[in-house]
């Protein structure tokens, strides 16, 4: 099958309506986004869509819906999340049909909390240019397309794999194993074998009633004796099998919450780390503080070794522009003598025969300072010349340097507080860090006591098997003459006799599985891994990469390109077994690219396309200069708000995206 579109709304942190459009030609489809803003979340909305579950870790909230949706809405208002996926799938004859899948859950607002009150899904079938309901039954041909026992690997997680890695991949073993015997119908076989059990396993099993019941029938007391004797270790036994069980169960779950908490702690800094962080700036922030005012004092000084030279050339301009406009209003009249003027202040009546009063006299007072030495033309003169002298030692520039260089430290103390205010924010959203760290201590130290519970009960459990052999073979040697049991007998040897057949089948399978993918594996890392390292696969399914010297060290690029290899080798493996032969499975995978050199990155993308038909990568890291064709045709990007709690997705591919606060983050 191959994905066409995936349309969804209020999904988690994605609240407003998404789609993405997906190729169905081979082409790869690339979706980026840094870490927080809901690759995780969408990676899992496509599970949730085709099986209705979802597998976040412990610690995140297992609300469906956008948080702020709900804020917003009124107390008892239904809201919905909602999910679309469109596919095709060929038929058994190879023709090409097209699927939709509508996934929704309604939730009522409460006082408290929102109630989920109803969930549907319907699968639709385009049938003659119309969408029809295919059946009641959704998870039925779902199923059958994309089955959900493989569905992790449909949909891979490389972060999760290379963690399991670390753990010597077991825990991803017993899945794999679980997945393929699912299958290829080989968990029959598993079921068939615990319900034959053995002839020590209890009344629970065929083999184990088939036993008891030869002691039943006989009366002599030394059997009866012998048979209590045996019930009671028999009964030791089974009470050890399921406390290992429990322990195991416990072991399991506290390996599951100590790689969650260790996932958020490992992209979750402390607040110690923020709060050195934030100190750090502030530190930045007091020098450069201090740096403005030492400019402001430098500026002051420029301002007073110029002041002179400033006041005067002020000065100096003003009484130019005033004197320049007194000699503009008051010109002298033509002719006009200064001994004229000095004989008609001597005078009483002027020569024009009119008397010279005390107004006339006045004026002309004021036409005599006219004259030299202090007419105002002179002293006009005087004061342009000085202006020109007093501007030209002046030096403006010196003081506008001043000034640019407070005004671009003020601009980076103004970034500094952003950065600030963004730790803030992050430590409110952390504030749990170190909380965490405490949990995952006190888990490892849960863990520890587990696991020496399972090795304690485990060598109990091998001492009491023996002496439930040997009161088995006592009990045995009581009964050996009895006619009655050898009816019984004849049905033991038939039931041990199917039960080494199934044991035989399922393990040649089992071999013959792992065989082709350790040797796919080892292929693909040939092509990948810059250096050289032997694959090894047990019947089991538990993966070992070694070098030459048996060490199974790995740097963590080799974990992330052995994880690349292992989804590879599972596709090749799905692709060549003939009963899934005509097939198709898509390849939903969240990469760790960021744990890859240059040359191993460029050898996992030139490997990826031919995993599946259909690949969709998510990726933290700017992986678009690694195809060898142009794919930005089918790049998607995801935003999000400061809180990151409000995201939504863009088709473009956007360089921006891979930075944060100015930092590069891919590799």
């Amino acid at each position: 099958m191959k994905i066409s579109k995936l349309e969804f709304e209020n999904f988690r942190n994605f609240k407003e309506h998404c789609y993405l459009e997906f190729p169905t030609d081979g082409s790869i489809s690339v979706i980026y986004g840094p870490n927080g803003v809901g690759k995780t979340t969408l990676h899992q909305l496509f599970q949730w869509i085709f099986y209705g579950e979802v597998h976040f870790n412990k610690t995140a909230s297992q609300k469906m819906y956008n948080l702020e949706l709900e804020k917003e809405a009124d107390y008892n208002e239904i809201f919905c999340v909602t999910g679309t996926i469109d596919f095709e799938h060929p038929n058994r004859d190879g023709v090409i049909e097209k699927y939709s899948i509508h996934r929704e859950w309604r939730y009522r607002k409460g006082t408290l909390e929102s109630k989920k009150i109803s969930e549907t899904c319907h699968l639709l079938k385009l049938i003659d240019d119309d969408w029809k309901k295919v059946t009641d039954e959704p998870s039925t041909v779902i199923e059958q397309i994309l089955p959900s026992g493989l569905s992790q690997y449909f949909f891979f997680d490389g972060e999760s794999m290379i963690a399991d890695l670390n753990q010597k991949g077991k825990d991803s073993a017993k899945s794999l194993r679980k997945a393929l015997y699912s299958i290829f119908d080989l968990d029959i076989y598993e079921q068939a074998l615990v319900h034959i059990g053995t002839q020590s396993s209890g009344t629970s099993t065929v083999l184990g009633k088939l036993y008891w019941s030869k002691s039943e029938s006989c009366s002599n007391s030394s059997v009866i004796i012998a048979r209590g004797e045996l019930h009671q270790t028999q009964n030791k036994v089974e009470k050890l099998t399921e406390d290992i069980k429990n322990a195991e169960a416990e072991i399991a779950r506290y390996k599951k919450e100590i790689q969650d908490l260790s996932e958020i702690i490992g992209s979750t800094q402390s607040q110690a780390v923020l709060e050195a962080r934030r100190k750090d700036l502030k530190k930045e922030i007091k020098t450069l503080e201090e740096a403005v005012e030492r400019e402001k004092k430098n500026f002051g000084n420029s301002i007073m070794a110029q002041y002179p030279n400033l006041f005067l050339s002020r000065v100096v301009e003003e009484a130019r522009l005033r004197i320049g406009l007194k000699v503009e209003e008051e010109k002298l009249l033509p002719g006009l003598k200064k001994e004229l003027i000095e004989t008609l202040l001597k005078e009483d009546t002027c020569i024009c025969g009119n008397p010279i009063g005390k107004k006339e006299r006045a004026k002309l007072n004021d036409y005599l300072k006219m004259f030299p030495p202090l007419s105002y033309k002179y002293i006009y003169d005087q004061f342009k010349q000085s202006a020109l002298r007093w501007s030209a030692t002046y030096d403006q520039e010196l003081l506008v340097k001043h000034i640019e260089y407070i005004f671009k430290v003020k601009s980076q103390i103004s970034s500094l507080h952003q950065r600030i205010r963004d730790i803030e924010q992050e430590q409110k959203q952390t504030a749990n860090v170190d909380s965490y760290i405490a949990q995952r201590n006190q888990d490892e130290d849960s863990l520890a006591y587990w696991q020496k519970k399972v090795n304690t009960d485990n060598q109990a459990l091998g001492v009491q098997k023996q002496l439930l052999k040997q009161r088995m073979r006592k009990l045995d040697e009581l009964l050996k003459s009895n006619e009655a049991n050898k009816e019984v007998e004849k049905q033991i040897d038939l039931m041990e006799a199917v039960r080494t057949y199934f044991e035989a089948t399922l393990n040649s399978s089992a071999k013959k599985y792992s065989a082709e993918l350790g040797q796919s594996i080892q292929q693909l890392l040939n092509q990948m891994l810059t250096s050289t390292r032997q694959v090894s696969m047990t019947p089991k399914f538990e993966l070992s990469v070694m070098d030459s010297y048996g060490d199974e060290a790995k740097s963590e690029g080799q974990f992330a390109v052995v994880s690349f290899a292992y989804i590879g080798g599972i596709f090749k493996l799905l692709s060549e077994v003939p009963e899934l032969s005509d097939k198709e499975y898509p390849l939903i995978l969240d990469g760790p690219f960021s744990k890859l050199d240059v040359l191993q990155r460029q050898n996992v993308i030139n490997v990826i396309p031919s995993y599946a038909p259909q690949v969709i990568l998510f990726s933290k890291d700017d992986i678009n200069g690694c195809f060898s064709s142009d794919i930005t045709d089918h790049v998607w990007t995801i935003y999000s708000n400061d809180e990151r709690n409000v995201s939504y997705i863009e088709k473009r591919y956007d360089p921006e995206v891979f930075r944060i606060n100015g930092t590069e983050f891919n590799s």
